[in-house]
C-alpha cells in the first residue's frame, strides 16, 4: 500500500491499534501547494502567508479533511504557522467553520470545478505532483500554484506492507520497492511530477510562486487529533434556542454602540456560522413578557434553517427577529425563570443527532421579585441534567453590569461556557470560541 501521506497510518493506528502495518521508506515526495485556477492565477502575484489564507485574502475551498490529505495537511500547516495563541486558535477556528460550510467530498471535485471554469474561481490545497499531472493533461488551461511564505507540508508516500504476507507476496513487495528505488524507478517517479525528497528544490509546476519550500514541523499527535475533532464539531448540526435580554438597560451604551446592538450583532454572526441543517429558535426575555407569571416570550419558533414560512426561510426570519428585538428593549430582567424554562424546552425537544444548546445573552441580573432563588435554579438545573441527553448552555454577559458570576455558576452546573462581551469587535471571536467548545 502506498498512501499519499503517513497521516493515514496514524489514523489507522488510533482506530485499530493491533493492525499489522509495516511502514517502509518514502518512495515519492511532493510539497503541498495552493492550486490557482484561471483567472485567479493571474491575480495572485505573490505568495500569501497562512494568516492571509485563513483570513480568505485569497478565496479558498477545501475538500473534506477526513478524506483528503491535501486538506488535512493544509490545516496542519496553518496550525504550525499560526502558533498556539488564543488569537491564532480563533483565526484558524473561524476559517474551519467557514470552510466546513463550502467543503466538497474530494480533491477530484475541486480539479473538476477548475476544469469547468466555475466562477468565482477559488484556490484549493493540492499536491504539487497532482497539479503537474493536471497541467500535463490541460496544457491550454493549466493551473497556477503557490506555497505560503511561512511554510508548507509534504506528501511522503510511504511504502507500507499490510498484514503478514506469504513468502511469495513478500518477495513481490520487496521487488516492487527495489524497482521504485533504483535509478530507473526514481527517474520514472520524477517524470511523473514528484520530487526526490524535502531537499529537492526543483519545482514541478512551471508557474509555481514561492520558491524553495520551507517545511513546517508536524503538530504534536494531540494537536493533530484536536484539529480533526474541531473539524467534526464545527460541521455538526445544532438544535438551539437563542435567548436575548430585552430589558430597558439593553439600551445603554457599550463602547460606541449599545448593549442591544451587541446582542443584535451576535445573532447575525451566529446565523452566518451555523450549519445549514441546524434547528434554531429565538426567545426574548424581560419581566412578565409572556403574561403575569412568564418572563420570556417566543419570537421565532424553532425550525430548520432551510424551512420556509411564506416566502422567507428561517435564517431570514431569525435575522428579522433579532432586528425586532433591537428596536424594543424595555422593563426589568427575569433571568432565573427564563434560564430554567429554556433549559427544559431544549431538553423536551432533544435531538440525539445534533448538538442541543441554549445560548443566552444578558446585560443584567435577576430583577423578578417573584422568581425562584439562585440556589433553587441551580438545584433544579442539576436535577434536570441528564448525561445521556446533554444540553450545552452558553451565556454571554454584555456590559459591566451583567451578573457574570451567576452565569458562570449556571454553565458550571449544566455544562457549557460563559463569556463577557463589551465591544462589537469581540463578538466574532466570542461566537467562534463558543462554536468550537459546544460539545
Amino acid at each position: 500500500w502506498i498512501p499519499d501521506s503517513s497521516t493515514w497510518l496514524s489514523d489507522i493506528k488510533v482506530a485499530a491499534p493491533k493492525a499489522a502495518l509495516s511502514a517502509g521508506p518514502s518512495v515519492a515526495f511532493s510539497p503541498l501547494v495552493l492550486a490557482l485556477p484561471r483567472p485567479l492565477a493571474a491575480s495572485v502575484t505573490a505568495a500569501p502567508t497562512w494568516a492571509q489564507v485563513v483570513a480568505f485574502a485569497v478565496p479558498v475551498q477545501f475538500a473534506d479533511p477526513t478524506k483528503s490529505a491535501s486538506a488535512r495537511l493544509a490545516l496542519r500547516s496553518a496550525y504550525a504557522a499560526l502558533g498556539t495563541t488564543p488569537e491564532a486558535r480563533i483565526a484558524l477556528g473561524a476559517a474551519m467553520i467557514r470552510l466546513s460550510r463550502t467543503k466538497v467530498e474530494s480533491d477530484d471535485m475541486l480539479l473538476t470545478k477548475a476544469e469547468s471554469g466555475s466562477t468565482p474561481a477559488v484556490a484549493f490545497p493540492a499536491e504539487e505532483a497532482a497539479v503537474a499531472a493536471y497541467n500535463a493533461a490541460h496544457a491550454s488551461a493549466p493551473l497556477g500554484a503557490t506555497m505560503p511564505t511561512d511554510g508548507t507540508s509534504g506528501f511522503d508516500h510511504p511504502f507500507v506492507v499490510v498484514g503478514s504476507p506469504s513468502p511469495a507476496v513478500k518477495s513481490g513487495a520487496d521487488a516492487l520497492l527495489a524497482a521504485l528505488q533504483n535509478d530507473t524507478g526514481k527517474a520514472a517517479v520524477a517524470a511523473a511530477g514528484f520530487r526526490s525528497g524535502p531537499g529537492d528544490a526543483t519545482a514541478k509546476v512551471t508557474t509555481l510562486i514561492g520558491g524553495t519550500p520551507k517545511y513546517l514541523p508536524e503538530p504534536p499527535p494531540e494537536a493533530a487529533a484536536a484539529l480533526q475533532r474541531t473539524w467534526a464539531a464545527v460541521g455538526t448540526e445544532m438544535r438551539m434556542i437563542a435567548v436575548v435580554d430585552t430589558s430597558g438597560s439593553m439600551k445603554d451604551p457599550a463602547g460606541a454602540s449599545t448593549r442591544m446592538d451587541l446582542a443584535h450583532q451576535a445573532g447575525l454572526v451566529a446565523l452566518s456560522a451555523f450549519p445549514t441543517g441546524s434547528i434554531i429558535g429565538l426567545w426574548r426575555f424581560g419581566y412578565h413578557l409572556g403574561g403575569p407569571t412568564q418572563d420570556w416570550q417566543e419570537v421565532v419558533p424553532q425550525r430548520p434553517l432551510t424551512e420556509t414560512v411564506g416566502d422567507k426561510d428561517q435564517r431570514t426570519l431569525l435575522a428579522e427577529g433579532f432586528a425586532q428585538l433591537a428596536a424594543r428593549p424595555s422593563g426589568s430582567t427575569g433571568l432565573y425563570d427564563t434560564i430554567l424554562a429554556a433549559y427544559e424546552r431544549a431538553k423536551a425537544g432533544y435531538d440525539p443527532k445534533r448538538v442541543n444548546s441554549v445560548v443566552l445573552l444578558t446585560d443584567g441580573k435577576n430583577e423578578d421579585p417573584g422568581s425562584m432563588s439562585i440556589d433553587d435554579l441551580l438545584g433544579k438545573l442539576a436535577a434536570a441534567k441528564d448525561s445521556s441527553r446533554p444540553i450545552v448552555v452558553i451565556t454571554v454577559a454584555i456590559g459591566p453590569d451583567a451578573d457574570a458570576a451567576t452565569l458562570a455558576r449556571v454553565t458550571q452546573v449544566t455544562g457549557g461556557r460563559s463569556y463577557t462581551a463589551t465591544a462589537p469587535e469581540q463578538i466574532t471571536a466570542l461566537f467562534v470560541d463558543a462554536l468550537l467548545n459546544r460539545s
